[in-house]
């Protein structure tokens, strides 16, 4: 099914006129780890994102369904953590084993990963449904390789909106101006450039335009997908009311389904057409 035709017939359960998946990426030092960020001689174990921050994104997000991409490396270090996030009924999703770039993964390196990672999530209970792609990258036979360890949907870089499905597997696509830190970290002036943006970052102001532009995008008919970063606005006031403000909106928005990744998912399968 094509975005186009599922904005035709409605999206969701209730027919809504469009679908939003509020999703937040990377927790905890692993993605600091695999790029060599993580101080030297600092602990493990104590990051902001997990002890500090995680109890007040679950009060933040409340009952709104939203879908966090977790490298699997946390589950050996934050297994508590993980799993009162599955008991709030949110859902918990796969980034990878410790945010290794997948586009530079070959074959046998990308299963290494789903295996372990899938394993590592089973041994706490938690049974992952989609993967997002570190990077963005993902090649086609990345398609057959999820749909073979029991995935029901990825979320690679695309064209905002192009939610569909391929061989089976529903795609969500996320652009790189929906994902915050693309859009505000000064460090990416360089990842910026190199996809013909300019290198400077917006400011908040400008990314509150860029959230509600998103909502109204969605309301045209389309799914799109949101990216927040907690350790970029973890600890930020001014963010953190962006997404207490998204939050509301989407819990106002009647035309709108609302919905974690996973069961959009399932709703693209159990409706191919």
């Amino acid at each position: 099914m094509s975005a186009a035709d599922a904005g035709k017939r409605g999206w969701g359960p209730s027919s809504k006129r469009g679908a939003f998946s509020l999703t937040f990426d990377n927790f905890g030092e692993a993605a600091d780890l695999e790029l060599g960020r993580f101080p030297e001689g600092q602990p493990i174990g104590q990051h902001f994102t997990a002890i500090e921050y995680l109890p007040k994104f679950l009060k933040l997000v409340e009952d709104v369904p939203v879908t966090y991409f977790i490298e699997a490396f946390n589950v050996a270090v934050y297994p508590q953590q993980l799993k009162s996030i599955r008991d709030a009924g949110q859902e918990v999703a796969m980034h990878a084993w410790r945010h290794e770039n997948w586009g530079k993964q070959d074959a046998g390196r990308r299963k290494d990963i789903l295996k372990r990672s899938l394993d590592a999530y089973a041994s706490i209970g938690i049974s992952p449904k989609g993967f997002r792609p570190p990077g963005g990258v993902m090649t086609d036979e990345a398609v057959q390789e999820f749909l073979d360890c029991g995935l029901t949907y990825c979320s690679p870089l695309g064209e905002a909106g192009a939610t569909g499905t391929k061989q089976g597997l529903a795609v969500f696509p996320f652009a790189w101006k929906h994902v915050d830190a693309y859009m505000l970290d000064p460090k990416l002036g360089a990842l910026r450039t190199a996809f013909g943006d300019p290198e400077a970052p917006i400011d908040r102001v400008q990314w509150q335009r860029v959230v509600d532009d998103a909502v109204s995008l969605a309301l045209q008919g389309r799914h799109v997908t949101l990216i927040f970063h907690p350790v970029l606005f973890g600890r930020d006031a001014v963010m953190t009311e962006t997404v207490q403000r998204l939050v509301a909106m989407l819990k106002s928005e009647r035309d709108l389904w609302v919905a974690s990744c996973a069961e959009v998912a399932d709703w693209l399968r159990s409706n191919p057409h």
